[in-house]
């Protein structure tokens, strides 16, 4: 396990490709103290490409707005989690993301070995079963075909 104080620890330490560490999954507070907000830092993160694509991005925060809400989801975390929260209640999410993230495997390892039509595939195939991840499913296929 790793922590930071601060954006700029964080972005040295994602950064640094001399420590061999994997960074899955990611819990990042919104309000990091600084110029940089922890929305700010994932987005560098992910645009820079910093971090490998299935790394779990959650956004830790006290504020629990609308107006927040929809910033937050702008950038696309995987969730977002208010304080005061649990262990239970993040274990609970983490379990969540995990079993989607088995769910999709075989449709994003075929599109990174670059089978576009076995990756579709792989889709029509959990939507056609009634997965419960049948959303998560068609919006990576979406983004696939844009």
């Amino acid at each position: 396990m790793f922590s930071a104080v601060s954006a700029a620890d964080a972005l040295k330490a994602i950064t640094d490709q001399t420590t061999g560490r994997r960074f899955d999954p990611v819990l990042c507070d919104y309000n990091l103290g600084g110029d940089t907000n922890g929305q700010q830092l994932l987005e560098h993160v992910r645009a820079k490409k910093l971090l490998p694509p299935g790394t779990l991005r959650f956004m830790v925060t006290a504020e629990s707005g609308y107006d927040y809400g929809a910033n937050a989801s702008d950038f696309a975390p995987d969730d977002y989690l208010i304080k005061p929260f649990t262990a239970a209640n993040l274990e609970s999410r983490l379990m969540r993301h995990f079993e989607r993230q088995d769910a999709l495997e075989p449709a994003q390892k075929r599109m990174g070995a670059g089978d576009v039509d076995g990756a579709v595939a792989e889709i029509t195939r959990l939507v056609e079963a009634g997965s419960k991840f049948t959303m998560d499913a068609l919006r990576l296929k979406a983004h696939w075909l844009t």
